[in-house]
């Protein structure tokens, strides 16, 4: 088993000299009132080489926020998220690979720096009857009383490894998975976007919810803009739905 590593998270109140050093930065205020400082914990991580594909979500460090379960959020400059380990990715002051513990990680946010957006993930239940072993990560889409998000899985579908070279090659494949979340409700789970796979979600709504999409002149959903300007409008009856 890999060994465990403990890394502190120092609080910021360094020189000059240390901040053109360090890689990584800690959100300084909202940690000034703790006696001591949060930790993020984790083990090494070891990335395959001769990859075709990416387990990544973005191939490229990201600025982002760790949200951890203490209710803390620490800023950092180098995070990248494996959605084939559904893990978070942090690298350390120390140029070290650090695999954070999913325990202690409700969620993060990365900003990606070419193409400006920011991307949010929340740590969901996606199995009722068994939380723990239902939670992952996943990218919060719409955010109301009806909730959407996309799991950005990442499926291997062949590996070889070569003993004599330490050469491993790995063949990823990204999908995403998307569902709707309604309080005290199972999780709606599809994998397609049209608009017969999102009326067929709410049978006992259907009517109601083409009424709403033709009066809002939306007669196709191919995409996850057109996703989630659909939640938003069954956002607006979400407490009426019927299934």
């Amino acid at each position: 088993m890999a060994r465990k590593l403990i890394l502190a998270v120092s609080i910021c109140l360094i020189s000059a000299q240390l901040y053109a050093q360090e890689r990584i930065r800690c959100d300084c205020d909202s940690l000034y009132s703790s006696i001591s400082a949060p930790k993020l914990t984790g083990e090494p991580y070891v990335q395959g080489i001769n990859s075709s594909g990416s387990p990544f979500f973005i191939n490229y460090w990201s600025p982002g926020t760790i949200f951890l379960n203490s209710g803390i959020s620490l800023k950092c400059q180098n995070l990248k998220f494996d959605g084939y380990l559904d893990r978070l990715i942090w690298l350390n002051a120390s140029n070290h690979l650090v695999k954070l513990d999913k325990e202690t990680v409700d969620g993060f946010c990365l900003n990606d720096q070419l193409t400006r957006i920011q991307h949010i993930f929340r740590k969901i239940a996606i199995n009722k009857e068994n939380v723990a072993a239902g939670e992952v990560y996943a990218e919060e889409l719409y955010a109301g009383k009806l909730k959407l998000y996309a799991v950005r899985r990442v499926n291997l579908n062949h590996t070889d490894e070569l003993s004599k070279r330490q050469n491993v090659f790995e063949d990823f494949e990204k999908q995403s998975v998307y569902y709707f979340i309604i309080p005290d409700q199972k999780p709606l789970e599809f994998s397609r976007i049209n608009k017969k796979i999102v009326l067929e979600l709410f049978p006992g709504s259907k009517t109601v919810i083409q009424d709403i999409l033709s009066a809002h002149a939306i007669h196709r959903i191919s995409t996850e803009a057109d996703l989630i300007n659909v939640a938003a409008l069954i956002d607006t009856i979400v407490q009426s739905i019927k299934y």
